[in-house]
Parts: structure tokens; sequence; C-alpha cells
């Protein structure tokens, strides 16, 4: 192959070497042209490639679960507040508000839900992906079941949000039947009304409930999502 470029090279050489400068560019003009302009469309493309995937994927921040709720108007709106609640530069970080969880389980028989929602939930508590999730109430007692899915609430509010929260604290018990405070009960928050959020006929009429889900690394805008939320009461 070295060979032949090396041949090719010494031919096309010769063949300019009595050339004008001028008959030089018009015969690479008319014979290269084609194949200079595919080698900087190439060019162009392996630069965008590596620029993509070494700056282009952006760093995920807060990411909240919205569990058997459906959402009136574009959801990415909610992802969109509340990055800039939190203070990102969208370029470079973003916080999430996935409403992509219909879920069915013992007792509730949501005709929207799929196993990948199901398996997608409980693989993103497990991997750290998730640090909140809105559900119903009977969920959360059923995620209960199958494991210790939620820090104590205890353990993520502030001393001033506890005394504001706590006659709305519930509690829980794990798989090995240890009781904690897995979930705030925030259904009269009026963000669900002003942005549109609403149970599914499945679950229609129970409270919906914040937890916040164990190996979650944002604790501190776990912490301040509750402020978030507050931000609709006014």
């Amino acid at each position: 192959m070295v060979e032949m470029i090396k041949a090719w090279y010494a031919a096309e050489k010769e063949k300019m070497e009595e050339m004008t400068k001028e008959q030089k560019i018009n015969y690479v003009v008319e014979y290269y042209l084609v194949f200079i302009i595919g080698a900087v469309l190439l060019l162009i493309a392996v630069i965008w490639f590596i620029f993509h995937f070494a700056f282009g994927n952006k760093e995920q921040g807060f990411n909240c679960a919205l569990v058997n709720c459906a959402v009136e108007g574009n959801s990415i709106e909610l992802s969109d507040g509340l990055t800039e609640f939190f203070g990102y530069n969208p370029k470079k970080k973003e916080a999430y508000f996935d409403p992509g969880y219909q879920i069915a389980y013992p007792g509730v028989d949501n005709e929207a839900a799929d196993n990948s929602f199901y398996e997608k939930f409980f693989l993103n508590i497990r991997v750290g992906v998730l640090d909140a999730a809105i559900m119903p109430q009977s969920f959360m007692e059923y995620c209960n079941t199958v494991g210790h899915p939620f820090y104590d609430v205890y353990d993520v509010l502030s001393e001033e949000q506890i005394k504001t929260y706590e006659p709305c604290f519930l509690k829980g018990k794990d798989e090995d039947e240890k009781e904690y405070t897995c979930g705030i009960d925030i259904s009269k928050l009026k963000f669900f009304d002003k942005m549109g959020i609403y149970e599914v006929e499945a679950n229609e009429g129970e409270p919906l409930v914040l937890t916040f889900t164990y190996g979650g690394m944002n604790l501190e805008e776990s912490r301040r999502f509750l402020d978030y939320l507050e931000t609709f009461e006014e």
C-alpha cells in the first residue's frame, strides 16, 4: 500500500513539473476537488464526534422520579425549573424531573405500566441515579416490602424543615420489619395543581408522598427540593 502511494505521488509530481502555477491549480481542481472536499468533511465529522463525546455529555445533577402520575403540558419545563433553582449551569449540569415511571404492583393495575418502568425505577435506586421520588402512598408501602429503598427523612431535612413538615411524616417498615420515617405527605402543596400533575386513575385520591431514595448522592439538593416546592405556595 505504501509503495502504491509512493508510486502515485511520484507520477503526479512528474506530471506537474513542467506546469505553470495556474495550470497546477486547474489540474488539482479538475481532478481532486471532490476528494479534497470529502476529506475536509470527514475531518469535520471526526472533530465533532470527539467533541460531542468528550465534552457534550452534561453532568447529571438532582434527579427526581414521578411515579404513576401524568403531567399536563411539557415535563421539560419541570426539569428546566429545577436546573435554574439549583443554580446549575445548564450547559454543563442539569436537574431532571422524570415522569417516565408508570408502574403496576400488587393491588394497583396501571394500564400504562410496563415491566421496563419497574426495572428502571429499582435499578436507578441501586446505582444511585435517583435522589428523590414522588409517588402514591401505596407504592411507597410496596417499595418497603422489597428492601430499604429510602433514606430516613430525619437524616435528610434540616431542623427547621423537620419542625414544619413533621405532622406530614409517614412511617413504614422495611423488609426486615425495621420502622423508619420514609416519606412526607405533600399532597396539599400547590405545586401539583400549578404544574398540572395528577395521579393516574389506578391511584386516584391517594396521598402523594415525597421520598428520598437511598443511595442518592445529591443530599443538599434533596433538602432544597422542598424549598423549591414551597415556591409554588406564593
